[in-house]
């Protein structure tokens, strides 16, 4: 039981009641009213003053004269006491379980710190939130505070047993005990604590005195908004770390001057953006006239749509040559598209027409070609009735009006027409000498001038065929080619076939003659 000493004896409090009744049953009576409210109060009862008064009414039983009263005051003088007995063994079976908690909590305590070094080791990391003011020794702080965070949680429970202890019913010598353990406890972990405390504290004082001289101390280039930023988040830093009462009012009211500061030089700045912002207006209205004429140009047609295209590329070389602010930029690159839109309109318009131009010249050319073969067909058709003079003669004119502009393909299937149109003409003029009268000499003649003219075709079958070959030996021919070339040799082939043996034929006739 805590005994606290007192500014007035226990019994001071009733000393005018005491005066003032006269017989020493009166006096009882206060004095047992005072005892009743001494245990009977909600909080812990006061035995001190009510063991003094119990000591006092013992005195005055002695001279109360009426048995009677004496009977009936000692009644009561006897409850209060068994309950004044009942309410201290309450209190110290509550005291004895207060005791054995708190030994059980400072031993936990002591094992705990005895492996503190080995403890530490397992400890979760601690992560800052990243702040450009103090990258340089970011690292540093987590390890610092990380140990600090573990020696902060055993400190707050000294502390908690402490108050826990001031508060707890015991003996003085047990409490002086448990005070003293902690103590102990406390000389282990404190000393290592206030060290890191001072030198978090002094690190981060620097840390932040390095900021302030380096964008407060002199004129800066960076934004506002960072430097708020970064202030905003120095403060949020000096409450995640554990440091010292002085450093931390003292960064506080740096970090605070540096934030008026801040306001003010933002005053500066929205001075200057006004300022800024009339030239940049001034800049775009010249622009707008620019862009007011290019669309002029554009719509009364005066120029063509690529003069107008590089009318736009040197406004746009422009925009970028003047001063203009982000709202004046997207004005202007909304207005620019507004007329790309327009040119990219008439752009599309004239490559549709030129594309119903080209397509009307295509029609016309196919036709052109069409007709061109209708006509070798035609002469193909009707050279069985005429005489080779006259094929000759049509033969030329067809030839020449072959159209020009044909492709490759085009080309060789006109030329393929022509070649089966030149072997009828040749086939016509060779019939012809070969129906000579039949003079021998004349037949002779003529039968020699057939065999040369057949032998000078028969070579220019070979090289032709030989031509093609080398053509279909390339490796770079798609299939469809390949496949055209070979069916332009077997026909070669089949026209040197029927050549030799209209060959034979002729030196038949040459050796019948000349035998």
């Amino acid at each position: 039981m805590t005994e606290h000493k007192e500014a007035h004896p226990p019994l001071e409090e009733i000393k005018n009641q005491m005066e003032t009744a006269q017989l020493p049953e009166d006096k009882l009576k206060v004095l047992m009213e005072f005892m009743e409210s001494k245990i009977s109060t909600s909080s812990t009862p006061q035995f001190k003053p009510f063991w003094d008064a119990r000591e006092k009414c013992i005195e005055l039983f002695k001279l109360v004269e009426n048995p009677m009263v004496r009977t009936q005051l000692w009644t009561k003088y006897s409850e209060l006491s068994k309950e004044a007995r009942r309410l201290k063994e309450i209190l110290d079976e509550e005291s004895a379980f207060n005791v054995e908690q708190i030994e059980l909590a400072i031993n936990a305590l002591e094992n705990e710190i005895a492996d503190l070094p080995e403890a530490l080791n397992h400890t979760e990391p601690f992560y800052l939130p990243f702040v450009h003011a103090l990258k340089k020794n970011n690292n540093y702080y987590e390890d610092l505070q990380k140990e600090l965070n573990y020696l902060n949680a055993y400190a707050s429970r000294i502390h908690a047993l402490r108050k826990e202890l001031i508060k707890t019913e015991m003996r003085i010598k047990i409490k002086n005990k448990f005070f003293e353990r902690l103590s102990k406890l406390g000389d282990i972990l404190f000393p290592r604590r206030k060290e890191l405390i001072d030198e978090v504290s002094s690190l981060f004082e620097e840390d932040v005195k390095i900021f302030i001289d380096r964008y407060f101390m002199q004129s800066t280039q960076e934004s506002p908004f960072f430097l708020k930023d970064e202030i905003k988040n120095l403060q949020g830093i000096a409450k995640l770390l554990t440091l010292s009462t002085h450093a931390f009012k003292d960064t506080r009211l740096k970090l605070s001057e540096s934030w008026d500061k801040l306001k003010e030089i933002e005053k500066e700045h929205k001075k200057e953006r006004a300022e800024q912002k009339e030239i940049f207006k001034q800049n775009c209205d010249v622009l707008i006239e620019d862009l007011k004429a290019i669309q002029t140009k554009f719509e009364s047609k005066e120029a063509h749509i690529h003069v107008i295209e590089t009318d736009i590329d040197s406004f746009i070389q422009k925009m970028r040559d003047t001063d203009l602010g982000r709202d004046e930029v997207k004005f202007l690159k909304e207005e620019l598209r507004k007329i790309r839109g327009l040119i990219d309109e008439e752009a599309n318009k004239e490559a549709i027409e030129r594309a119903k131009q080209e397509e009307l010249k295509e029609q016309e050319r196919k036709e052109k070609i069409l007709n061109f073969k209708n006509r070798i067909f035609a002469l193909e058709a009707e050279s069985s009735s005429i005489d080779s003079t006259e094929l000759k003669a049509k033969y030329d004119s067809v030839k020449s009006d072959m159209p020009h502009s044909l492709t490759r393909t085009e080309k060789q299937e006109i030329e393929k027409e022509l070649k089966r149109l030149k072997e009828i003409l040749a086939e016509k003029e060779e019939a012809k000498l070969l129906d000579l009268p039949a003079d021998a000499r004349e037949a002779l003649s003529s039968l020699n001038e057939v065999y040369s003219q057949r032998k000078a075709r028969r070579q220019e079958i070979k090289d032709k065929i030989d031509d093609l070959r080398k053509k279909a030996g390339t490796s770079n021919l798609d299939f469809g080619k390949a496949m055209a070339l070979n069916q332009e040799i077997a026909e070669e082939k089949e026209r040197l076939d029927k050549l030799n043996e209209g060959i034979k034929e002729i030196e038949a006739k040459l050796k019948a003659l000349k035998t």
